[in-house]
């Protein structure tokens, strides 16, 4: 879609346009209330079948399948990049309790929160690796979490890792899921991005023998 500014944001202005564009695949790389926004000027111009619509991981939240209503359930395809909330493994279990225990009942499941939940374990887990009596020691925990490599979740289509390099992105593969009645449903397991975008980040792995 077209660019928004975020201060003043025009949907149907956006959405006129990526019409007029002749495109077959509507991408709504946008904060899930502007993808919304989107959603319901195409509802009101009846555009559902005349695309297919794909989004990143911001609509991912348990909140949207009720939001956007019957008219897109099945018709809306999204990168969920972490577990979807319902695979119900050991983590996705841990994560959900964590955040009913501590979090508020409005605060989004979503993959953003995950992602906190998971960057909490791993440094959680390489601090208590370490030998104590360095815990205090900035140059030691720093090294603790450049060390991290192999970590895995249920939550992650592969392992993680920090390394000691300029850039990373470990986190390569994910899971596409269709917003239904309720939820979301699981339409491709784990897959790994296809980019050329992440050549010098494969490159920077085998040089430092991560992953």
């Amino acid at each position: 879609m077209a660019m928004l500014n975020p201060g003043a944001p025009d949907v149907n202005s956006a959405l006129l346009e990526a019409v007029a564009s002749g495109a077959e695949t509507i991408l709504m790389n946008l904060p899930a209330g502007l993808a919304l926004a989107v959603l319901k000027a195409a509802q009101e111009q009846d555009l559902r079948d005349s695309y297919i619509w794909i989004a990143p991981t911001p609509l991912y939240d348990l909140s949207v399948p009720y939001a956007v209503g019957e008219y897109w359930h099945g018709k809306i395809c999204v990168n969920a990049e972490l577990a979807p909330v319902t695979m119900g493994g050991p983590d996705a279990q841990n994560w959900l309790a964590v955040m009913d225990a501590f979090g508020k009942a409005d605060d989004p499941r979503d993959t953003f929160g995950q992602a906190g939940y998971l960057s909490a374990r791993f440094f959680t887990d390489a601090m208590l690796a370490m030998d104590p009596a360095q815990l205090d020691d900035r140059a030691a925990v720093t090294a603790a979490i450049r060390g991290i490599k192999g970590y895995t979740s249920d939550l992650m289509c592969g392992p993680f890792y920090v390394g000691d390099a300029d850039f990373h992105q470990p986190n390569r593969a994910g899971r596409m899921v269709k917003v239904v009645a309720g939820g979301f449903e699981l339409v491709r397991d784990c897959y790994e991005y296809e980019s050329a975008y992440f050549d010098r980040h494969k490159a920077v792995e085998k040089e430092l023998g991560l992953n």
